[in-house]
């Protein structure tokens, strides 16, 4: 064996070796720099199959619920900031976010905010301020108001006048098979 196919062959090696952890897997920066097993595994939540039998999460429930696959811990924010002073649809994986202005320049400008998951619109929580994981960051439920002014739907900031909801997880039913 040459010098030169030894050193292709240790890097095929090093290569192999390296690309063990899951592809595609989503994980917190302290779980993305660990090595995991190729075997497969059961999701804790919906028994579908993990990338790795550590993992507690399938890709799916991982991208839901906005954890890590192993560990469950909340995901960094990753969908690019938006301007919350414009209009738009903002889409990231299987994530939009309807975001509009009304009366726009009044003293009755307000602010929509609508949430879907997979094409499903996320149903609207019990109380004020709860809120989920999103790939913007924490989504609060705000309410619908009956005035035009102010937030409405799904905010990136909560209703300053009420106290912190509970942190909510969209269920599997909200996922089209």
């Amino acid at each position: 064996m040459s010098h030169r196919s030894f050193s292709w062959m240790t890097v095929a090696i090093t290569l192999a070796l390296g690309l063990a952890a899951p592809a595609f897997a989503d994980l917190c920066p302290q779980c993305r720099n660990r090595s995991h097993t190729k075997d497969i595994g059961s999701c804790k939540l919906c028994d579908g199959r993990t990338n790795s039998g550590e993992f507690a999460l399938d890709m799916d429930c991982s991208d839901r619920l906005q954890e890590c696959e192993q560990c469950r811990k909340a995901l960094p924010p990753k969908a690019p900031k938006f301007n919350e002073k414009q209009s738009g649809i903002h889409k990231y994986g299987r994530w939009v976010y309807e975001y509009t202005i009304s009366n726009e320049g009044s003293k009755s400008e307000g602010y929509y905010g609508k949430l879907s998951y997979f094409g499903r619109p996320i149903p609207e929580p019990a109380d004020i301020n709860d809120h989920l994981r999103t790939p913007w960051g924490l989504m609060h439920w705000v309410g619908q108001p009956a005035v035009a002014f102010g937030s409405h739907g799904w905010m990136l900031q909560p209703r300053p006048s009420r106290p912190l909801g509970k942190l909510i997880q969209p269920t599997a039913s909200v996922k089209v098979p």
